[in-house]
């Protein structure tokens, strides 16, 4: 019973941990700035901190009389091994093109489910975007703007209604009588590694059963015809 809650309780502590969620901070003004932090960790990949170089120090070189040559191996001949059969190839043989393209469809709706979960483990607690677009002309910069505006919302769109989005400001005008276009872009995610670690091991539990089915499928295909030819053995004789 001892051992029954010692377990209970690993099992407990590693959910707990893997529950906190994983930090990456954004941000892109007049530098890039990327963070990563979990628990009392923290990483700034861009830009990284210098450290400072070590200094390398001079091994003394032996004098050739002392350095001694190594004995050359010899080479053996390795025998060619025997090719071994594609699985896939095998199942195609027996399944035809309809059994293939079901297997292929089977994968692709767990990639898809996998990619569904991925994306539900991230949570965006800060979102901002601003950018004044300005081109050389007014009629120019109402173009682009609409062009921006075209291509910006759809994505936005997409990762508001799939990811969970807390703190959401985007701000985009045409500024007709600007330099330059200027854009910032704020951004931190959460990510949640018990959420993706789910995730994972449902993608490898989907594709094993299907790799699973092929197997079975060329066992029993090279059961059926070992059993063939061992009828019409016996009928020769």
């Amino acid at each position: 019973m001892t051992g029954l809650f010692i377990f209970l309780g690993i099992v407990l502590f590693f959910v707990i941990v893997l529950s906190i969620p994983v930090l990456v901070d954004f941000e892109y003004t007049d530098v890039v700035r990327l963070k990563v932090q979990w628990l009392f960790l923290k990483f700034n990949i861009y830009p990284k901190d210098e450290k400072k170089p070590k200094k390398e120090k001079k091994k003394k070189e032996k004098p050739e009389e002392e350095k001694k040559e190594e004995p050359e191996e010899e080479k053996k001949e390795e025998e060619p091994k025997p090719k071994k059969e594609n699985p896939f190839k095998t199942f195609y043989n027996n399944q035809g093109v309809s059994g293939m393209l079901q297997f292929i469809g089977d994968c692709c709706a767990a990639l898809g489910k996998f990619s569904k979960g991925f994306i539900r483990s991230f949570y965006i607690r800060k979102l901002r975007i601003y950018m004044s677009i300005t081109e050389g002309d007014a009629a120019a910069t109402a173009i682009k703007y609409g062009k921006v505006c075209s291509e910006l919302y759809p994505s936005l769109g997409f990762i508001c209604s799939s990811c969970h989005v807390k703190n959401y400001k985007v701000n985009i005008y045409a500024d007709y009588i600007g330099e330059k276009t200027v854009g910032e872009l704020e951004t931190r995610i959460a990510l949640i590694p018990r959420r993706t670690l789910n995730a994972g091991i449902a993608l490898v539990f989907r594709l094993g059963v299907q790799l699973l089915k092929v197997v079975f499928s060329n066992i029993k295909s090279a059961n059926k015809k070992q059993a063939i030819s061992v009828k019409k053995g016996g009928q020769k004789q």
